[in-house]
């Protein structure tokens, strides 16, 4: 049996069924300042490329070594004591040989701190004097791949992250990228590094005095937007 529509339900199909234009309207302006809004976001925000490297930290002046071994006509004495502080030129160590009566003295070849050494565990026979100089500066490098090649430059900026003194308990160094080599050596271009703050942490915290150190260097290339990377990446 048919069903004949009331007035009622044919008015409540054609509400149902047309829109009012004022509606569609403001939903396109809700579009349009979204899409604006977004497009403004990704102009603004922006973040940099990292690239990580390994970098090499090295002091101005190194330690110096004189060792010696113990043999049955060869008498040796350390006319210096440990902890003692010497001058370049100072003896460090005679040498006499009780068969023909020859004396022979070593000069300290650099000034500094003391530190003697008796046996190895791979030589109980060797013996060392080492002289500890005092550190007036730090040279650091970094070797730039040749992904990185060409985006590395100077200025930029340059954290460094050290693999005896993690950065989450110590914090990192903060550097910026004085100069780059323009020779290629085993695939690798050679940077320099300069620490704006020697070996003292954006955490407060200074690192114990090395002569050698190494680690990550996360290098900050140039800034760009969300916007840029979108277009750059078709």
């Amino acid at each position: 049996m048919a069903t004949i529509p009331n007035d009622s339900s044919l008015d409540m199909q054609e509400i149902i069924g047309h829109v009012p234009p004022w509606i569609v309207r403001w939903g396109i302006s809700l579009l349009i300042i979204l899409f604006g809004v977004s497009v403004g976001c990704a102009h603004l925000i922006s973040f940099p490329e990292i690239l990580t490297v390994r970098v090499m930290i090295t002091a101005s002046e190194q330690p110096s070594y004189t060792s010696w071994y113990s043999a049955g006509n060869l008498i040796y004495r350390t006319p210096v004591r440990e902890g003692q502080t010497v001058q370049k030129g100072d003896t460090v160590l005679i040498e006499e040989d009780i068969e023909t009566g020859k004396v022979s003295y070593t000069l300290a070849p650099i000034g500094g701190r003391v530190l003697i050494t008796k046996g190895f565990e791979n030589n109980p026979k060797k013996n060392t004097v080492i002289i500890h100089p005092t550190i007036s500066e730090y040279k650091t490098y970094v070797n730039i791949p040749p992904r990185g090649d060409g985006q590395v430059a100077v200025g930029q900026r340059v954290l460094v992250h050290l693999d005896s003194y993690p950065s989450y308990k110590f914090g990192a160094l903060e550097g910026v990228i004085t100069s780059i080599s323009p020779t290629i050596l085993n695939n690798h271009r050679q940077a320099t590094v300069r620490l704006l703050n020697g070996l003292h942490t954006d955490r407060n915290d200074t690192i114990p005095v090395q002569y050698h150190l190494v680690g990550n260097a996360n290098i900050y290339l140039d800034d760009r937007s969300l916007l840029q990377r979108l277009f750059q990446s078709h």
